[in-house]
């Protein structure tokens, strides 16, 4: 980079005027320009009519990465008419697009598209397309859903419902076209009814046809496996989650859901173990019950076949009467607003839950002159001119005043996004040597103020050589980046630390000629490799990918490209693949054969992307081979989608993890990525207990562990755990995230993280030094507890996160089978812009088996706690040990205690423990709970 020119001071009216209009030019084109030739046309290829929109991207200025879609249901040209309906990321040098509009129904349509910037969690929009119109006329049709194989015995009635549906309201008749000898189906209520005489596949055909006009219909085909194969052996699966609450005098009631194979009814019955007065419904499952008196009872219930009834499945769980005081607690869950306008009205809702019937109390007990807050939680303030105005705000329990939960934050008033960029940096951009222009990129200006959280950052364009950010007042330093040239800092810097600061007022024009190093020609090299299977060495046939780790972790997100480098394997499993050296890569195996199951597989010998050897090219690459494990069928699985926090589908990367299992590897997993619109599904799975991690493509949500009925949660044991069986489970589970709450700045901290071995057995506790942890989950919580950046570490354990603010942050790693750990992180400009820290995570022990995380088993309150806490938990008579482990997974203390049948409490001095996580460890006749308590003074 070139020297740095100050114009400051007077300027001739000339220049003047010439500056301002150059800022007012810029500033209009910090958008992406609009797309262009947008056209609609009505595609008749589905079973309805939908319409189809083409539009070609403007491949001169600012790009996008995505495009945005508006439709209004009407002929319209009036903007405030239309919605937003849908996105569409953009691919790499691509320039056409097209979007299929489905399920509309007759009528007259205007459409518009935008093209979208998202960066660093801002969106530059462009303005609307032209707008096109369509009218659609849709057609009638009759769809047959399709359905999963149906099992049956031989000499048992199998019934099936056929299901179809149609955009009229006429009825739907339907006909067996073809099937086995003694099939029937009634004709209004789609209802199939056979008794197989022997064994075998047999398959029949139905056809739907709509009541009002027989010219219209459709076909349904579907499969019926007969037999006693190890494929199609009987069995009941209890599907529903029990109702484990409820109140002295009142109805309890709870309905038992069970699924099986085979076409014959499930009936229902209360095992010896279930209290008194407790009925169910034989036929339909229900329990009915009215507790009379606060306690815990223990329920069991059989599911089984009325046709076989050796054939069930049990369910085991406590139902707990009343209202267990222990367990009250209160959050307050909504996010403060903490910027405002000047004298404006400042409106915080304050959202607060419990566990509890009791009334939610709110209270301010810290705010500034003026502000208050009603019963139901909503601050209003009347803001003054500016400044900075600390406010804390209590939630407590009408019933138990003493517990609350308080939160604390700082209203910033007339400073951020409140205040104009009242400043203009700007320049010309070339290359160093020939001095040719720089086509295109971006500059970031990062404010290093100790007070610039509430806009840290400004972005700018470079377009044909020139460049220009808008800014408030305050100090900066620039980061210049694009396809063409090497990241640099100014001036001449490869890092932040020797980049020069740059101080602007309002009102200010800074002129900088920046020189950048262009980017060598990339190099090719040769990679190449064998795909066998494990079991005889024997070839198989696969696609081979190369994933840019670069666009799969980048600070975008995930890129939808990453599938551009890709080849297959010749008929003796060998593949080679000429690939550049800009990126470095993870390489995925997936089989293409017909005749055998393979499970894809990641270098090295891994299923999680998260734990793949990162390949990096300096030359040619050879024996970077696949070795396949062959996987038995089974009609098993299960299948979800994911959402955000305003219920709009989402793409995302979902891997399933073997928690629990009989006899197989607990560090089996699997992993797939979501369609357009979120789904995703999981087939031939090893029966057992899973946890669905999900990591969303677009980095502006928090990635986290399925939770019931929930937002994911950040920590596996939190998590909702998914039993699998023989059968599919029917239906949907729901992945929601929510948002990251990014506090920018260009803090930076970076580690590596390593695997200690914690077993527990008769000779004692130890802790063994392990190897670098990849796909560890780091993060960094704010001051408010909100996610504010994240990574997963790599096959080296490292990991690192930029573009963080200045403050003090909690550090967290979490990896399935480990332990989590937690650390205190202070970041700011000047000593601690760069922080490294090195740490080791704790495997959890194997020795002992039966390992439960059930926390109905086990209390410990209070928590968070100061000294001591008492420990209330389930256990058989007899002796048991009590060990508290430091978040480290070292062990502390160890207490050996005897233990009644059913409920003991244990009181446990945590005095002379620092503040910090830890971890209870009963153990009792084989079996561990295990639970954490935090220390805070």
């Amino acid at each position: 980079m070139k020297k740095l020119n100050y114009y400051f001071g007077a300027l001739l009216t000339t220049l003047v005027v010439t500056l301002l209009f150059g800022m007012i030019s810029l500033h209009a084109q910090d958008v992406p320009n609009s797309p262009l030739n947008l056209t609609a046309s009505l595609d008749s290829t589905g079973k309805d009519v939908a319409v189809r929109l083409d539009w070609q991207k403007d491949t001169t200025g600012l790009q996008p990465n995505y495009f945005f879609i508006y439709m209004a249901p009407m002929d319209t040209d009036d903007p405030s008419q239309f919605q937003f309906m849908s996105k569409i990321h953009i691919e790499h040098n691509q320039n056409d697009f097209h979007f299929l509009v489905h399920n509309l129904k007759s009528g007259h349509y205007s459409f518009y598209v935008t093209a979208v910037l998202m960066m660093n969690d801002q969106r530059f929009e462009s303005n609307p397309s032209s707008i096109v119109k369509i009218e659609l006329i849709q057609r009638p049709f009759v769809h047959v859903k399709p359905a999963e194989p149906i099992r049956g015995l031989v000499g048992i009635p199998i019934t099936f419902t056929v299901k179809a549906e149609t955009n009229t309201d006429c009825s739907i008749l339907f006909e067996l076209v073809k099937g086995p000898d003694g099939m029937t189906i009634d004709a209004g209520l789609g209802l199939v009814t056979w008794v197989p005489l022997v064994n075998g596949q047999f398959k029949f055909t139905v056809k739907a046809t709509l009541a009002c006009d027989t010219n219209v219909f459709g076909f349904g085909e579907f499969k019926v496996m007969v037999g006693d194969s190890s494929h199609n052996q009987a069995f009941v699966h209890i599907v529903s989650k029990p109702n484990e609450r409820a109140k002295p005098g009142e109805p309890y009631t709870y309905e038992v859901k069970a699924e099986s194979n085979i076409n014959c009814p499930i009936l229902f019955e209360l095992l010896p173990e279930h209290p008194d007065g407790m009925t169910i419904d034989q036929q339909t499952g229900v329990i009915s019950w009215t507790p009379l008196s606060a306690g815990s009872y223990h329920v069991g219930v059989r599911a089984y076949l009325e046709c076989q009834p050796d054939v069930f499945a049990k369910q085991q769980f406590k139902v707990k009467v009343g209202d267990d005081t222990a367990f009250a607690m209160v959050k307050i869950v909504s996010r403060p607003i903490e910027h405002a306008a000047p004298n404006s009205q400042y409106v915080y809702e304050v959202k607060a839950e419990t566990n509890t019937d009791c009334h939610i109390l709110y209270e301010l007990i810290e705010h500034p002159d003026g502000m208050t807050i009603d019963s139901n939680g909503r601050i209003t303030w009347q803001t003054p001119a500016d400044g900075s105005f600390h406010v804390a705000v209590k939630a407590s329990l009408d019933c138990r005043p003493e517990i609350s939960f308080t939160q604390k934050f700082t209203i910033k008033v007339g400073q951020g996004d409140d205040k104009p960029r009242c400043a203009l940096i700007y320049g010309t951009a070339t290359f160093d040597g020939d001095s040719t222009i720089v086509k295109e990129g971006v500059v970031k200006a990062w404010s290093i103020d100790s007070n610039s959280k509430d806009h840290p950052l400004y972005v700018g364009q470079i377009k044909n050589g020139e460049f220009s950010v808008r800014v408030n007042d305050g100090t900066f330093i620039l980061v210049f980046s694009g396809p063409q040239f090497k990241e640099e800092w100014y001036e001449n810097s490869r890092t932040k630390d020797s980049a020069t600061k740059i101080t602007v007022a309002c009102g200010d024009s800074i002129t900088l000629n920046v020189v950048l190093e262009k980017l060598p020609e990339p190099k090719h090299f040769k990679v190449s490799g064998k795909v066998t299977s494990e079991s005889d060495g024997s070839p198989v046939m696969a696609r081979i990918e190369f994933i840019p780790v670069e666009k799969m972790h980048g600070r975008d997100g995930h890129d939808d490209n990453k599938n551009g480098f890709q080849t297959k394997t010749d008929a003796e499993g060998n593949y080679e693949i000429s690939l550049p050296n800009t990126f470095s890569y993870i390489a995925h195996a997936i089989p293409t054969t017909e005749d055998r199951k393979f499970a894809d597989q990641y270098y090295n010998l891994v299923s999680d992307p998260l734990e793949a050897d990162i390949l990096v090219l300096t030359g040619d690459l050879t024996g970077i081979d696949f070795v396949l494990k062959q996987f038995e069928e089974k009609n098993n699985g299960f299948s979800g989608y994911v959402e955000n926090q305003n219920g709009e589908r989402i793409r995302a990367h979902v891997i399933a993890h073997l928690v629990n299992s009989n006899g197989h590897d607990k560090k089996y997993n699997r992993s797939v990525e979501t369609d357009e619109q979120g789904n995703f599904s999981f087939n031939h799975l090893v029966v057992g207990e899973y946890i669905l991690l999900s990591i969303p493509f677009d980095r502006i949500y928090v990635p986290g562990y399925y939770k019931l009925d929930d937002f994911v949660v950040l920590k596996w044991r939190d998590a909702t755990r998914i039993e699998v069986g023989d059968s599919i489970i029917g239906e949907p589970f729901i992945v929601k995230h929510t948002t990251r709450d990014s506090i920018l700045g260009v803090a930076h901290i970076e580690g590596n993280i390593t695997a200690n071995t914690l077993s527990i057995g008769k000779s004692g506790d130890h802790t063994q030094a392990g190897e670098p942890l990849a796909g560890a989950f780091v993060y960094i919580l704010n001051e408010n507890g909100f996610v504010s950046d994240y990574v997963f570490s790599d096959n080296l354990g490292n990991f690192e996160m930029s573009e963080l603010g200045a403050g003090t942050y909690t550090l967290v790693a979490d990896k399935i089978g480990y332990y989590s750990l937690e650390q205190t992180i202070t970041t700011d400009y000047d000593s601690k812009s760069n922080v490294s820290v090195n740490f080791a995570m704790t495997e959890l022990p194997t020795e002992v088996s039966d390992e439960t995380n059930n926390i109905n088993d086990a209390l410990i309150y209070p928590s968070p706690s100061n000294n001591k806490a008492t420990l209330r938990f389930d256990a058989s008579a007899g002796s048991s040990k009590i060990i508290l482990y430091g978040s480290n997974g070292m062990q502390l203390e160890e207490f050996d205690v005897q233990t009644v049948q059913g409920s003991n409490t244990f009181e446990l001095n945590l005095g002379s423990q620092p503040n910090g996580a830890y971890f209870v460890r009963i153990i009792n006749n084989n079996r561990i709970i295990t639970i954490p308590v935090r220390v805070v003074r």
